[in-house]
């Protein structure tokens, strides 16, 4: 029986094959995290930017309601919302609501976004009504953003 020196037996042998693994893993796992973080960055992106939407949709809604008094009273649309007895009110994120036409049976509404985040870039939303259709003059993602199913920029109904 042959005896080892002290050393041999405390010290791990490490085969050529293992040698950097440690390295190749870290990196592996570093390039993981960057593909998800890409990843979730975009989706905040987008969660963000329909809150803001949703914040436009909420001051449609409230101007559609005072067009709706208004043509009770009047027999037609106004196309000036001072005229509403409701208002929206300035935002810091889009500009203030804007009556693009009006007539007796439909009228459209506007908003413009100050600075788009996540990627959207600038667009308009428009304001359909009375059936209170929204969509927007942008990209794709735009509309993909809007709540319900949007109208195309291309079939969207207006004052003509």
């Amino acid at each position: 029986m042959t005896l080892r020196p002290r050393d041999a037996i405390l010290s791990p042998v490490t085969p050529r094959s293992r040698r950097g693994s440690g390295l190749i893993g870290m990196l592996l796992i570093a390039l993981f995290l960057a593909v998800a973080v890409t990843f979730a960055i975009g989706q905040y992106a987008k969660s963000v930017e329909r809150g803001r939407m949703e914040e436009a949709l909420s001051c449609f809604g409230s101007l559609a309601a005072g067009q709706d008094r208004y043509h009770l009273a009047n027999n037609r649309y106004t196309g000036n919302v001072s005229d509403l007895t409701t208002e929206c009110r300035a935002s810091a994120n889009f500009d203030v609501a804007r009556m693009v036409c009006a007539d007796q049976a439909k009228y459209t509404l506007a908003m413009t976004r100050k600075e788009p985040f996540g990627g959207v870039g600038a667009y308009t939303l428009y304001f359909y009504g009375p059936e209170r259709a929204a969509w927007c003059d942008a990209s794709q993602e735009c509309n993909d953003l809007l709540p319900d199913r949007p109208l195309l920029a291309s079939h969207a109904p207006g004052c003509r």
